[in-house]
């Protein structure tokens, strides 16, 4: 079972490590002041000693936030780590969105002292004191939007500890607010009258981003599609009666008779949307808008094997319509190395789906 830092002692290292994080008063004006954050969607400062970097405490951050993510077709991290020494942190890399401090006590070397001058004596002596305590985040400290998340520990072993029996809260931590700021890029210009025209037909709704256009729309079938020169980014919804939970035990044989039937091509009817069953579907169970769903990545390709790529999807029932739902999220994008933007940006826009339960006219109506 893992353990998160107490509350009260979490108020605690807030109020010491306020005098010591070498940043003005926040208040709007200060704050005001600031520089915007910069940096890559996924990426994070890492300030910690490069020799503890090299030895098992840095395995242990690269096995923690550079996790491979499941479902696509090349090895792609979570998060894009980029290690700086604390002699060399600037104040342009002290501007980028997303920042990590590791600190252990034990560590007498020029750069353990200055990273460990980014605490009061009296926090110092708290964390020693005290083997609960090993993280602390803050934000909007060097710039606006900025996320820092301070690790800290007695050595570099009890740190490893900490970091194996948390990894998952850590992770989510940035996970969180990475989905934050895509969303509030994503959509910032929504297609809010095609969102209208679903709600009317379908009786649900979805924040749909600028770009995305009706490709079809039949019965319980809607395909939307984003295409330019370089990507083709696919989202469909489909949904039929709810009959019995063994759909679910299947999501391989559900996918597929979907796309068999809808997502065939127009000039060549004999082509369809599949899967590559190199790399089976990985699924997990989770809480979508309160309800059970099972969340699948994977790869398609077209039948006769021209294109291919990963593709997300979350299957789920409404029970206030009884229908059983799968929206999906695919991208083309042969010229592009990364496909991790694409696969966050249609987790995004998918778990922003609302059935009938929840649904509600978009603002205007």
């Amino acid at each position: 079972m893992t353990r998160t830092v107490p509350f009260i002692f979490t108020c605690f290292l807030f109020s010491v490590l306020l005098s010591s994080c070498g940043s003005k008063d926040k208040s709007d004006n200060g704050n005001s002041l600031l520089p915007v954050a910069r940096g890559d969607a996924a990426e994070i400062i890492l300030v910690m000693d490069s020799a503890q970097w090299n030895g098992p405490l840095g395995s242990e951050m690269r096995r923690t936030f550079e996790l491979i993510i499941p479902g696509l077709n090349r090895a792609e991290p979570l998060f894009d780590l980029k290690q700086v020494a604390p002699k060399s942190l600037n104040g342009v890399l002290k501007s980028a969105k997303n920042m990590i401090f590791v600190t252990t006590l034990n560590n007498n070397t020029r750069a353990g002292k200055i990273m460990k001058g980014y605490y009061t004596a009296e926090s110092l002596s708290k964390i020693n004191e005290d083997p609960n305590l090993f993280y602390f985040t803050r934000k909007d400290n060097y710039a606006r939007g900025q996320e820092i998340l301070y690790l800290f520990g007695k050595d570099d072993e009890s740190l490893i500890r900490k970091l194996r029996e948390n990894g998952d809260i850590l992770r989510q931590y940035f996970e969180d607010v990475e989905n934050k700021r895509l969303q509030a890029n994503l959509f910032k210009i929504q297609e809010r009258d095609l969102a209208d025209v679903l709600y009317d037909r379908h009786n649900f709704k979805l924040k749909i981003p600028y770009g995305y256009e009706l490709a079809q729309d039949k019965g319980n079938f809607v395909w939307l599609r984003a295409l330019d020169l370089e990507v083709d980014k696919t989202i469909f919804v489909y949904y039929e009666p709810y009959t019995n939970q063994e759909v679910f035990k299947d999501i391989t044989a559900l996918r597929s008779r979907i796309t068999e039937k809808y997502l065939r091509d127009i000039e060549k009817d004999n082509i369809y949307i599949t899967y590559q069953d190199v790399l089976p579907f990985i699924t997990k169970d989770i809480n979508f808008k309160g309800s059970y769903a099972v969340e699948t990545r994977g790869l398609w390709k077209t039948s006769d094997s021209t294109n291919g790529g990963p593709f997300i999807s979350y299957t789920f029932v409404d029970e206030v319509l009884n229908r059983l739902y799968y929206i999906e999220g695919y991208v083309y994008a042969p010229s592009k190395d990364r496909k991790r933007d694409y696969i966050n940006e249609f987790q995004a826009i998918l778990q922003s789906f609302q059935p009938a339960q929840s649904a509600a006219p978009a603002a205007g109506r």
